[in-house]
């Protein structure tokens, strides 16, 4: 599996993976955060789980999760770890 997670401008994050371990990834939501509730929008999905708000994309065979508050950065940066063990 291979899973970065690289800080932005101001409190975001993105998970970065490959399109392969995004099952992993959406189960780890799963198992940590219940189901998360999301929407499907034109170019990106938005997603909600842990009490933080997400964006899903998934660009050129380069999916992410974008968190823009430090609340979801704290839940990428635990999914992270979670899922590097």
């Amino acid at each position: 599996m291979t899973i970065k997670l690289r800080m932005l401008s101001g409190a975001g994050s993105s998970l970065e993976f490959d399109p392969d371990d995004t099952n992993q990834v959406r189960g780890a939501i799963h198992d940590c955060y219940g189901k998360p509730w999301d929407h499907q929008n034109i170019t990106h999905i938005d997603f909600k789980f842990g009490g933080a708000d997400f964006i899903f994309l998934d660009e050129w065979d380069a999916p992410c999760l974008i968190a823009s508050t430090q609340e979801g950065t704290n839940i990428l940066q635990a999914l992270y770890k979670g899922l590097g063990d």
